[in-house]
């Protein structure tokens, strides 16, 4: 029982020898490793039930997998494993115009970016309850949107503050993640984008988004927050992007949302 299993060199790896039984049925439930999941307390071992919170650092935001449940049945061969996304995957997008609208090459520091809504902590998931065949997470009783904002930058450890910089994107959308660290007057630059999606409980609601940024040639920063025209409803399995529409004095925020796909 709970047995770890990697995917390494094109095939499932496992440490330990597993048998079939000789007789009877098995069913089948999976689940891919998140460090946000938790047990309930006085469980069985082999307990499908978990509790899922959402970190507050974007980069210990996990992607939750959880496969459609196999029923019982007689085991001869190879068992087949669908996964399914459970969380809401939201990303940040950013385009620079001048004031008449036209594109624009303008170089940009973000400093912050927040996410500001309303939002659910903790979600719980049976891996062996689904709905149309497919799992899902399930708010706890009583469960409020007690979450006012995320931040998609993390506090480094360290000290310092992250930023991200970018050089012209003009009207050509460009991914916004943390790519620049300035600690001490030093900045390090590197061009890791593998944090930049928030993973969020379903049903969370988005407001608007605060950015903090700073243009060539301005001695501080600005701080604006841009409202969207119709409040999003967080879907399941669902991907989101945001895009800031960023000019020399005015920031527009606007949404879109795709199927996320499937999950490998």
């Amino acid at each position: 029982m709970n047995e770890p299993v990697r995917y390494e060199g094109n095939k499932w790896e496992y440490a330990n020898t597993n048998y079939w039984p000789a007789s009877g049925t098995l069913a089948f439930y999976a689940y891919g490793n998140s460090a946000n999941l938790t047990q309930p307390e006085n469980t069985a071992e082999s307990s499908t039930e978990f509790t899922y919170t959402v970190p507050s650092a974007t980069s210990a935001q996990d992607d939750l997998l959880v496969a459609i449940p196999i029923p019982e049945q007689v085991c001869t061969t190879a068992v087949t494993l669908n996964f399914q996304h459970l969380l809401s995957r939201v990303g940040f997008k950013l385009t620079t115009t001048t004031e008449s609208t036209e594109a624009l090459p303008i170089s940009v520091t973000i400093k912050s970016l927040v996410l500001n809504g309303e939002f659910y902590e903790s979600g719980i998931v049976d891996i062996k309850k689904s709905t149309d065949g497919k799992p899902r997470i399930e708010l706890a009783e009583g469960a409020t949107r007690s979450v006012p904002a995320y931040s998609l930058f993390d506090t480094p450890v360290d000290g310092g503050s992250y930023s991200f910089v970018t050089a012209s994107p003009g009207s050509t959308a460009t991914d916004i993640f943390a790519n620049t660290l300035v600690k001490n007057d030093v900045s390090t630059s590197y061009e890791d984008d593998s944090d930049r999606f928030m993973m969020l409980i379903p049903g969370g609601i988005v407001k608007s988004a605060t950015v903090e940024y700073q243009l060539p040639g301005q001695t501080s920063s600005q701080t604006v927050t841009g409202t969207l025209t119709d409040e999003i409803t967080l879907g399941a399995g669902l991907a989101y992007e945001f895009i800031i529409h960023l000019s020399t004095d005015v920031m527009e925020f606007s949404g879109t949302v795709t199927e996320w796909g499937d999950a490998e």
